[in-house]
């Protein structure tokens, strides 16, 4: 949305003519909202800035490195500025992660990246019942509020990621047990209330995902786009362009079609001269699991030719053409659908940006 003016802001404590104590910080003047609206359908999940829509289009970020101690500034401006140039709106700071330095926050105040922040809790249940863990939960929601609070880049507070779709997944198991699930109290009650105390200008959302009876529902809250935007059988070998078109989504928090090899340069990091081979052991321990099932040399054969025959860099790199081929389909049906009343999306977040 064009230049992001920032301003250093100094608080201090003078007793007398004695300096006591300061703060310095810097800030950007900016107002943030999330539109619930109801549609005909469902409701909205739509963020604003200074009153403006702003579709949201990006990624999960992971921590940088599996050693946070090794990750630097430099590396930090580096990835913000590679999502900038790829016209990233903003990132999703995954639960699964950590919360993260300062000098990533900066780096998303520069470039205008707005950040979705979850809270560290994902995918389990939580002893909410405990006071101490409750203490311990309390004291650590307080200091990263109030430590981040001044980033204008920082749009949303996320109480966890999963955990509610973890409930229901467990309830349907087996229906005999209750449907609820350890950390209800954390992310419903402890959190949203030192959220409203220390920063109540921002948004608040108890779960990605959440919204309707379905945590997962399509007409109303965020979407984890795992089936019909995301992994998929039809979507890595026939009808991916029309299954992507069939989502509903309001809002894509996490979601990808389809994973491809990286680059040659990094499979040669990791994977001695003697294993460059799609049939080495070391290969299949580096692939995802769900490589296997909608595997890059079917699509190639699907989209191209016959990938028998092709060297191991060629094989990469169309399954690198082949990979973008499929999530540009897939965001591409996403932004078409904005302000469309009868299925709106504002958002869309590839999982995952930058995971190690």
């Amino acid at each position: 949305m064009g230049e992001q003016p920032l301003y250093q802001l100094t608080g201090r404590v003078v007793c007398g003519d004695q300096e006591t104590d300061r703060q310095v910080q810097t800030i950007g003047l900016r107002t943030i909202e999330l539109d619930r609206s109801p549609l005909p359908d469902g409701s909205r999940f739509c963020f604003k800035v200074n009153g403006q829509e702003v579709y949201c289009k990006g990624g999960n970020w992971a921590p940088a490195d599996l050693i946070p101690a090794r990750i630097d500034a430099a590396r930090y401006q580096k990835l913000v500025a590679e999502a900038k140039n790829a016209q990233f709106t903003m990132f999703r700071v995954n639960g699964v992660g950590l919360h993260e330095s300062d000098e990533f926050y900066d780096a998303c105040d520069r470039a205008g990246i707005l950040v979705w922040q979850d809270f560290t809790f994902s995918c389990a249940q939580y002893p909410d019942q405990d006071p101490e863990f409750l203490a311990l939960v309390r004291n650590e929601a307080e200091g990263v509020v109030k430590h981040l609070r001044h980033h204008p880049s920082l749009a949303l507070w996320c109480g966890n990621n999963e955990a509610y779709l973890n409930m229901v997944l467990i309830w349907k198991s087996d229906p005999t047990k209750p449907e609820e699930i350890g950390g209800i109290k954390i992310y419903n009650e402890v959190l949203p209330d030192i959220c409203r105390f220390y920063d109540p200008v921002r948004p608040y959302w108890p779960s990605s995902l959440a919204g309707g009876a379905d945590p997962n529902s399509e007409n109303s809250g965020d979407t984890h786009g795992w089936g019909k935007a995301g992994v998929n059988e039809d979507t890595s070998l026939r009808k991916w362009q029309e299954i992507a078109d069939e989502s509903r989504a309001r809002f894509l928090t996490e979601y990808y079609c389809l994973l491809g090899p990286t680059n040659m340069a990094s499979i040669r990091e990791y994977l001695k001269p003697d294993e460059l081979s799609l049939n080495s052991t070391a290969w299949k321990i580096h692939t995802n699991a769900f490589e296997g099932a909608f595997p890059t040399s079917a699509g190639i054969g699907y989209h191209y030719g016959d990938p028998k025959g092709l060297s191991l860099p060629q094989l990469a790199l169309y399954g690198q053409v082949y990979q973008a081929m499929l999530q540009g389909g897939a965001v591409e049906a996403m932004r078409f659908r904005k302000d469309d009343p009868k299925g709106e999306c504002q958002g869309a977040l590839l999982w995952s940006y930058n995971d190690t």
